[in-house]
């Protein structure tokens, strides 16, 4: 989803085994495929739900069977907030957040795709920094205003590094191709 924070890295087998380039998604942020009762601060009532039609032209009639299939649910959305410990009580939410920082830990090459690292996302800022801090972190911004992101990560303290940048309207294309 566009405008939300991921990681993304190989991840183990049943048996423990690394399954090679295989990718691990966190939404740190959530999903609006993701449904829980509202009130819920722990995550026992979060469920998934397909994906809805394609990118841009939803399914209504998706949209319906998801509401029968999981009633008085809403969606589980995880905002751009000064502070998170409202949500990191979510067991959910707090192991997605311990999964990014042991990722990052060991993060090779650190792949951005439309997060703006808003001001107000303080959490999120500062877990992009500390991997920042490692100066063999290969960088690369996918995002319609990469120019400004890359702005951002000199203010969380990016050291002088050189930033692989898409930008523009077509800039998961060009991401893509490359």
């Amino acid at each position: 989803m566009v405008g939300q924070a991921a990681l993304l890295w190989p991840f183990p087998s049943q048996d423990g085994d690394q399954v090679a380039r295989s990718p691990r998604l966190l939404k740190l942020h959530g999903s609006l495929t993701w449904y829980r009762s509202p009130g819920d601060e722990t995550g026992v009532t979060l469920q998934r739900w397909r994906t809805p039609g394609t990118f841009g032209d939803p399914s209504p009639d998706e949209e319906e069977a998801g509401r029968w299939a999981l009633p008085g649910r809403a969606p589980f959305i995880v905002p751009p907030t000064a502070t998170k410990s409202r949500y990191l009580t979510n067991f959910v939410v707090s192991e997605i957040w311990a999964r990014a920082r042991t990722a990052l830990e060991s993060a090779k090459r650190l792949i951005m795709i439309g997060y703006s690292i808003p001001p107000e996302d303080q959490v999120g800022s500062e877990l992009l920094a500390y991997a920042l801090r490692r100066p063999k972190v290969e960088v690369i911004v996918v995002d319609l205003h990469g120019e400004e992101v890359e702005k951002h990560l000199g203010q969380l303290g990016m050291g002088p590094r050189e930033v692989k940048r898409f930008d523009g309207s077509s800039c998961v294309e060009k991401f893509v191709c490359w």
